[in-house]
């Protein structure tokens, strides 16, 4: 097992006897020395030249202040509070169209190849933003409409024509050609029920299309009740949603104008309580006065290390104990050790263990050694020296004599700093009325647009309680008519077709045929009526797709008593915005309404001597240099941590311990020596087991010590801060004297001038304080209060709202009638061949009678060509009473035979 494996120093690394080591270690010394003696003059002029404060000049921008070096203002700026808001507005609506959406696209793309309706049949309600019917529409004149759309023109000229010719087409079927039935007889039987089957199907067909047609129509009523009564609800919700916009803007005005300014004016009078504080202690960095602070903390921090002191000696006290016990522990361990291998185990394995363990040199780490620690005691006297001396008053006593300079700017400022207070009240009061003002102004603005909101809603309410309840007589009148002529035709198909017990399907679909020329007029009337209503509100609310085009139909306008213009909402642009158009209130100007400066015109220099100004006197500062001319003049913890070390051994006593009780079971006890040698490898077993009780005893000194060394490391680190600056305490005492007379120097010479470059600094701040809110409530007027995103969504809602709402269902819905009536064509023909078709007889077959020639003998009547007597052909006698001949006598003939 090697030196590295069981954690021990082999004695090729650690003995010293070659030349070349002593060479090195006898230069090392030396070399230290001059290394530290050189960092000493390195920090000792950086220090001097950093107590240097003369460089500042009045043209320079900078103060060699804090401030400065870390790129801050001299004077915080008001942290004011942002308005935070959450408005609820309501949710965007889900429109169930009932699956009517393609037909609606149809319309839409059969409506976008006609021409633009003209505008005088649709307008926008004057000063509001409600859609009306124009006069040409109320008029009933549309001749503009289809002259300008050809294929408005065709269409109603179809409709026009099928509207008054259908009565007197029913009129003539009914008188010439109603109920005409051809003769029946067996042999047709067959040939007339294919004939039958074959336009039952196709009536069919044609009542499945009735069927839709009847779907349509009641799924598009229905979404014209929902549409209207939806929009009206909406727009109650709309209009809501604009009072909520309303108060979120108000609230912000009132936090951003009154609240924040009354923060403000609350950060600004304490800047102005603290600015000769704050004048002075720019002063003091500049100048290098905080050397006096400084040198009070030290002063005042004499207790505080003088306790830590006392406990630093008794910790090195109860260290050098235990280093010592652990030292001589070691020392004991390495001659039994040395005697055991050598002269009991007089073998070469004793002897490598012996120089390859280190055991000989296990007492020789510098952390056993520690002679050169200060003597503690020393630094001890010092400290309490000081402390009876009372030199604390005389850093006190300078810094006293400084506050002079703070009363003296107070005083310079007397007069100037109440006017600031005053004319921040002033400018309260002004606030305070100008948003007044404007709140009078946006309030007045929101009800005319309340107004215009409150017309829309209005319009689609009176189209309810005007024409709800005539359209929807009319409309269940027509649905009510055509499920009974499609339940009548189906009663038809089931008597005529399946059943045929009777004539009943034949009289059901007469009855049909009535009903559908009593409705055809009316039902292709209403839906002329509502294609061409349709065809209006299309062009007028669906047809415009770009944003221009629905701000110009349908926007925000804003008319208000002293606004000739008339103002446009947009979502990019804000109430303010309005404002500015209207002309009413600019918050640009916001700046010159206030004031022009918060500030005097005229500033107050300072022009007191400060020549005169003594922070130390020559007595006390040789007082102070006699301090540290003391025992405490070369304190530095460093001295005291240098010497400190953790590493107690070269080797780890646990690890070496284990390793040698393995080599004395495996060599000593196991191997075979001679019985007069056998006695001295036992002794030498036994004493080894000693020894490893032995070191593990001494190995448990090594926790106590690195705790004791950690405790001095922490409390002379701690001392070092409280009594030093610059290396040891005496040249930190000599450069903060240095300091302290660089200071009183530069207040003799420029201190006037640099307090009366910091007042000007103070009020150039104040003027910037005031344009920085000013920018503040300017910025968030223009970019966030009152943004016009929720009244162009109200309004772009209820724009595109309305074409799905209501459009799409009025040109749905005579396209369901449209339909109905142009199935009804078709019913009436197919109606007409089944008509004969579906009537019933009660005897199927003819009774045939042949006359007796025998008595019945016309001599009258003879062939003229045989001249034989003339006999009557057989006559057919049907069981509905019809006489009448059939052409198939001879078959007849046949069966008899």
């Amino acid at each position: 097992m090697s030196s590295v494996d069981m954690g021990c120093c082999s004695l090729k690394d650690t003995q010293l006897n070659y030349p070349k080591v002593r060479r090195i270690r006898k230069w090392n010394h030396p070399t230290i020395s001059m290394l530290r003696l050189m960092i000493f003059l390195f920090m000792l002029d950086a220090s001097l030249v950093y107590a240097k404060h003369a460089s500042w000049s009045i043209e320079d921008p900078d103060f060699d202040t804090e401030h400065d070096k870390l790129g801050r203002s001299h004077y915080p700026y008001a942290q004011l509070t942002e308005y935070y808001s959450s408005p609820k507005y309501k949710e965007e609506p889900i429109y169930n169209a009932f699956g009517m959406t393609p037909l609606h696209l149809i319309i839409r793309i059969l409506f976008s190849k006609t021409s633009r309706v003209p505008n005088e049949y649709i307008t926008v309600v004057n000063g509001t933003n409600a859609l009306a019917f124009g006069e040409k529409s109320i008029e009933n004149s549309w001749a503009s409409l289809l002259c300008c759309n050809k294929l408005a023109f065709v269409w109603t000229i179809f409709l026009l024509f099928l509207i008054i010719a259908i009565p007197f087409v029913a009129i003539t079927y009914f008188c010439f050609c109603f109920y005409r039935c051809p003769t029946v007889c067996e042999c047709n039987e067959y040939a007339d029920s294919r004939v039958r089957h074959f336009w039952s199907v196709g009536l069919v067909l044609v009542i499945v299309v009735l069927v839709f047609g009847l779907i349509v129509v009641m799924l598009n009523d229905k979404l014209i009740d929902q549409g209207v009564r939806q929009n009206w609800a909406d727009m109650q919700e709309d209009r809501k949603d604009i009072c909520t916009f309303l108060k979120d803007i108000l609230d912000n005005i009132h936090h951003i104008f009154l609240y924040n300014f009354e923060e403000f004016e609350t950060h600004i009078n304490a800047q102005l309580n603290d600015v000769d504080k704050h004048i002075l202690m720019d002063l003091t960095n500049a100048s290098g006065l905080n050397a006096l602070t400084e040198l009070e903390k030290i002063l005042s921090n004499m207790p505080q290390a003088l306790a830590l002191m006392k406990r630093v000696d008794k910790n090195i006290e109860t260290l050098l104990f235990y280093i010592a016990q652990y030292r001589d522990g070691l020392r004991f361990v390495r001659r039994k050790m040395t005697y055991l291998l050598t002269v009991w185990c007089d073998y070469q394995q004793c002897n490598d263990i012996l120089r390859s363990s280190g055991i000989l040199q296990w007492d020789t780490s510098e952390c056993l050694h520690l002679d050169l620690l200060p003597n503690i005691s020393e630094y001890i006297e010092s400290l309490q020296d000081i402390i009876r001396a009372n030199l604390l008053h005389i850093p006190r006593q300078g810094i006293y004599n400084y506050q002079v300079i703070g009363e003296m700017i107070r005083e310079n400022m007397h007069d100037q700093l109440p006017m600031i207070s005053m004319k921040l009240a002033k400018l309260s009061e002004i606030y305070r009325q100008n948003v007044t003002h404007l709140q009078g102004l946006i309030r007045s603005i929101f009800n005319d647009i309340y107004s215009q909101h409150s017309h829309m809603s209005k319009s689609f309410h009176e189209l309810e309680q005007s024409y709800g309840s005539d359209r929807k007589l009319i409309s269940i009148s027509l649905c009510v008519s055509i499920l009974t002529i499609t339940i009548i035709l189906i009663a038809a198909l089931i008597c005529g077709w399946c059943v045929r017990r009777d004539n009943s399907g034949s009289k059901c679909l007469l009855l049909a045929m009535v009903l559908i020329s009593l409705i055809s007029s009316l039902l292709l009337l209403v839906c002329l009526f509502y294609s061409i209503m349709g065809l209006i509100m299309y062009h007028a609310v669906c047809t415009p797709q770009t944003a221009l085009e629905i701000y110009n139909l349908f926007n925000t306008h804003v008319n208000h008593t002293f606004n000739k213009n008339q103002a446009i909402c947009r979502a990019h642009e804000s109430i303010f915005d309005l404002l500015r158009v209207a002309g009413l209130y600019d918050v640009n100007n916001l700046r010159k309404e206030m004031s022009d400066s918060i500030t005097p015109e005229y500033i107050e220099e300072f022009r007191d001597d400060l020549t005169k100004l003594v922070i130390l006197t020559e007595e006390q500062k040789i007082t102070l240099n006699h301090m540290r001319y003391g025992n405490l003049s070369d304190y530095n913890g460093l001295s005291i941590r240098k010497v400190l070390c953790h590493k107690l051994s070269q080797v780890d006593l646990i690890k070496c311990t284990v390793y040698l009780q393995e080599f004395s079971k495996k060599f000593l006890y196991g191997a075979k020596h001679s019985l007069a040698y056998q006695y001295r490898m036992n002794a030498t077993i036994n004493n080894m087991c000693l020894l490893s009780y032995d070191i593990n005893q001494i190995a448990s000194l090594q926790r106590p010590i690195h705790d004791l060394i950690n405790h001095i490391w922490k409390d002379t680190t701690t001392i070092d801060e409280l009594i030093t600056r610059y290396d040891d305490f005496n040249n930190s005492i000599l450069l903060l004297i240095e300091e302290i007379r660089e200071a009183e120097d530069f207040l003799h010479t420029r201190g006037t001038e640099y307090i009366n470059a910091l007042i000007q600094e103070f009020y150039e701040y104040l003027n910037k304080a005031f344009d920085k809110y000013v920018q503040y409530v300017s910025e968030d007027c223009k970019y966030i209060i009152g943004r016009c995103v929720p009244l162009a969504q109200i309004y772009k809602r209820s724009f595109n709202n309305l074409c799905p709402y209501l459009v799409d269902p009025i040109n749905g819905y005579w396209l369901g009638l449209f339909t109905c009536a142009l199935v009804f064509f078709p019913i009436v023909f197919v109606a007409h061949k089944l008509l004969c078709l579906y009537r019933v007889y009660g005897h199927i077959g003819s009774a045939i009678i042949y006359f007796n020639t025998a008595d019945f003998v016309c001599p009258a009547c003879t062939d003229t060509d045989t001249d034989t007597p003339f006999v009557p052909a057989p006559y057919v006698i049907s069981t509905g009473n019809q006489i009448h001949f059939c052409g198939c006598e001879d078959s007849f003939k046949e069966k008899d035979a």
